[in-house]
């Protein structure tokens, strides 16, 4: 049998676990009772608080949704409220280049970055355009970085074309 986690008084991201006594539920995995940094009190599995999937109860999502459609629209690339899809290309990328190790794609990811003019959002479009539809960004050399001399538009078929093997 295994040992009952202990994790009153932990922190975990934004969330302090308020007492041992987990919450059991129907399918009998215990749920934690945590106060959020915001105020708000939620439960949380101790699986997630440890393995860190779960760091808030929700406020970091929202907030973290929030800035980037601020990001979106101080570069002018909304329409009616929705990022573009050049905006999410390049949002796409970036989170490529910071893969987490625990991550299933991290053996495809694991040594890529980008150049440093593409840390703006406005050099990435001034190099590469608008995203074309039906098309994606892809790397020219599939063992290179992203930048404006090693990637392209592509549709889904010319990448599957593109992998590391």
């Amino acid at each position: 049998m295994t040992e009952k986690l202990k994790l009153a008084g932990q922190v975990f991201g934004r969330l302090l676990v308020l007492e041992d006594a987990g919450h059991r539920n129907k399918n009998g995995g215990m749920k934690w009772p945590c106060l959020c940094e915001c105020g708000n009190e939620t439960l949380v599995f101790g699986p997630d608080l440890v393995r860190e999937k779960v760091r808030s109860c929700g406020c970091l999502m929202r907030e973290t949704t929030a800035q980037r459609n601020r990001d979106a629209a101080k570069h002018k690339h909304t329409s009616k409220g929705a990022i573009s899809p050049t905006y999410y290309s390049w949002m796409g990328m970036r989170s490529r280049c910071k893969i987490n190790p625990e991550h299933k794609d991290y053996s495809h990811y694991k040594d890529v970055t980008h150049c440093d003019r593409w840390k703006d959002f406005r050099n990435f479009l001034e190099d590469m355009g608008e995203r074309p539809g039906g098309k994606t960004l892809d790397r020219i050399d599939p063992y290179g970085n992203y930048g404006p001399d090693n990637c392209k538009w592509s549709t889904p078929l010319e990448q599957r074309h593109n992998r590391r093997s």
